[in-house]
């Protein structure tokens, strides 16, 4: 039922194995749409009139995008969250920061075929999720958050995980697994940087010659 949103916007490409693909619509209270190949038309994790920027498809169920909070229509003050948001309209806020920012993820396994049960390797696999499984929702409320004052930039991660800083950027991963990072996010803006090179930023400052890498999104 596209045809019932003539005011539609942004359109965000299919979601991967899926018949699903993501539109904004509306311009006063604009609100996220998640379309179906012959299904209805679903709200995304989002109240409407926030503004959504950048939606990223995680796997067929789950994608990633960016919400700004307008201190003119009652929010707070101005702020950008990144959000993963399900079809079954749950979401969870995975950083903040109080400028405009692009994300990029990074994985960065030290030993080949060696993974971690954590949110941010769920959100890189790319089995299909069957439609008929149960929502979950992810508990967030043991997590640490880490704060950069100078760039207004906060981020989350779980409870027992090791953190380490660099100048332009910040990676964190499970302690019990040595040297691997799960993944980082960059808090520079430069157009010449690629995320080749985020990623042996990474590998480098963790000290690893052994180093695989790919990138999620």
């Amino acid at each position: 039922d596209w045809q019932a949103y003539p005011d539609a916007s942004a359109l965000y490409g299919w979601g991967p194995h899926s018949r699903r693909f993501a539109f904004v619509a509306g311009r006063e209270r604009p609100q996220l749409q998640i379309g179906q190949w012959s299904g209805p038309t679903i709200p995304g994790s989002i109240d409407a009139g926030i503004s959504v920027h950048d939606v990223r498809w995680i796997d067929s169920d789950h994608y990633l995008f960016i919400a700004r909070r307008n201190g003119e229509m009652g929010a707070e003050e101005d702020s950008w969250d990144l959000i993963l948001g399900d079809i079954r309209g749950s979401s969870t806020i995975l950083a903040s920061a109080a400028d405009d920012f692009s994300y990029d993820f990074a994985l960065v396994s030290i030993v080949a075929g060696q993974t971690a049960p954590s949110p941010i390797a769920a959100l890189c696999s790319n089995v299909e999720t069957s439609s008929t499984e149960p929502a979950t929702t992810l508990d967030t409320s043991d997590w640490q958050v880490f704060r950069h004052q100078e760039r207004g930039f906060q981020l989350s991660y779980p409870d027992g995980w090791r953190l380490e800083e660099h100048d332009s950027w910040v990676g964190v991963g499970p302690e019990e697994m040595g040297e691997d990072v799960q993944w980082g996010v960059r808090f520079f803006d430069s157009s010449d940087t690629t995320i080749e090179q985020v990623i042996g930023d990474v590998g480098r400052q963790f000290g690893s010659d052994r180093t695989e890498a790919r990138e999620c999104v």
